[in-house]
């Protein structure tokens, strides 16, 4: 609770937004999202999160695949779920990174 602040706010509205364009669903079974691209498409409400969920995040060095680390060093980090990135692939999701306080996808 102590990491949720006032300088998250637009994360909320953005993530609003996400979900209105995605699951405002009319008489006819049309998202906002999906009148104006024409293409209908079921939203998949299992994929969506809660703002503000606790993530991990793996290892830069296993993600890559290229190192290796000491055994009983932590394999991943501790993170906050924001909202899903607007400038990349529509499954890549924001993380408050909660030592730093870096945003990053």
């Amino acid at each position: 609770p102590q990491v949720i602040t006032k300088s998250l706010l637009p994360f909320t509205f953005k993530a609003a937004y996400r979900s209105r364009n995605n699951f405002n669903i009319d008489d006819d079974g049309l998202s906002p999202e999906m009148k104006i691209s024409g293409v209908k498409a079921t939203p998949k409400l299992r994929n969506e999160h809660p703002l503000f969920c606790p993530v991990y995040t793996l290892d830069k060095r296993l993600q890559s695949g290229t190192g290796l680390i000491p055994k009983w060093n932590p394999r991943s980090t501790a993170g906050e779920y924001l909202g899903h990135s607007l400038d990349h692939a529509s499954n890549v999701a924001l993380v408050l990174n909660l030592e730093t306080g870096h945003v990053f996808p």
